[in-house]
This record gives structure tokens, sequence and C-alpha cells, in this order.
């Protein structure tokens, strides 16, 4: 665990077990700013639905970035009980999305996060078919039918 507690009187304030690093006034709010990343968007989810082979409740949910390239991204529930780390590959539009949105693949009542678009940007990310989304599509095609798309516009 690394911590660093600065008191005005005298620098840096150690504590055992930590490590420890002189860090230039004000740069800690600059660290913190890195490591806490804004979220690409916030979206309430009315449904279940699956991501990466893992199901989550309806709620509000929260994307961030991981790394800057956006290969990784997180899917955070509001209350903080659901998270999960996603391997995405970039997908590009077609047009310019002028809202953030996440899309999914709905199978009868099962849905399966798809796409995630960022506002503006023309790159967004996407997910690869598990392979429970594979299977359910198997069975869905034998009887002729096609998954629908629903689209979910983040809030502002």
């Amino acid at each position: 665990s690394e911590r660093i507690l600065r008191n005005s009187d005298e620098g840096v304030k150690r504590q055992p077990g930590c490590l420890w690093a002189e860090i230039p006034e004000g740069a800690e709010i600059a660290a913190l700013e890195l490591i806490v990343p804004d979220p690409i968007l916030t979206v309430e989810i009315p449904f279940d639905f699956s991501a990466n082979n893992k199901t989550f409740p309806a709620g509000v949910y929260t994307v961030t970035s991981v790394n800057q390239e956006k290969i990784i991204l997180r899917l955070s529930s509001g209350d903080g009980r659901e998270t999960i780390h996603i391997i995405t590959s970039p997908f590009q539009a077609k047009e310019t999305p002028t809202t953030s949105k996440l899309i999914f693949r709905r199978y009868g009542e099962t849905n399966f996060l798809t796409q995630i678009w960022e506002l503006y940007n023309e790159q967004g990310r996407q997910l690869a078919k598990s392979r429970t989304e594979r299977s359910v599509e198997r069975d869905l095609s034998k009887r002729g039918e096609r998954p629908a798309i629903v689209d979910l516009v983040a809030t502002p």
C-alpha cells in the first residue's frame, strides 16, 4: 500500500510500512487526477445484462477508461458493488455520434453489452461475443430469428 501524508509544519510525514517519495507541493492533486479518470459515460440500464461472461442487475452504470487507448474499460454500478474490466477493440462509426451510449444485443429476454460510444468520438469500442452469447445466437438463428439492437443513451 502506498500512502503519502503531507503535514505543512513537517514536510512529509512518514508512516511505517509505506513507500516514500519526495513530492513537490501541489503534486498530490495532479497525481490523483491521473489515477482517477473522468467517466466516459453514465447510463441507467433498465434490464439485467451480461458483459464478459458476467451478469449484471439493472441499475445505473458508469464506464471509465483504464488506459489512455481505451482498450480496457471499467464498468461499475452506481453503488460500487458490481465492477468489471472489459477488453475492447476499436469500431469505426459511419457517422459521428451525437450522444454517448451503450449498445446491447437482445436475444429474447437476454441482453449482451456489445458496443460503447462516446459523444463526438468516431471510434467506438466493441466487446467480443462471449461463449454464452454465441451459444444463444446459434439457438436463435436455428429458429430463423435475429437479435434486436437496443441503444441506451447516457445521461449528460
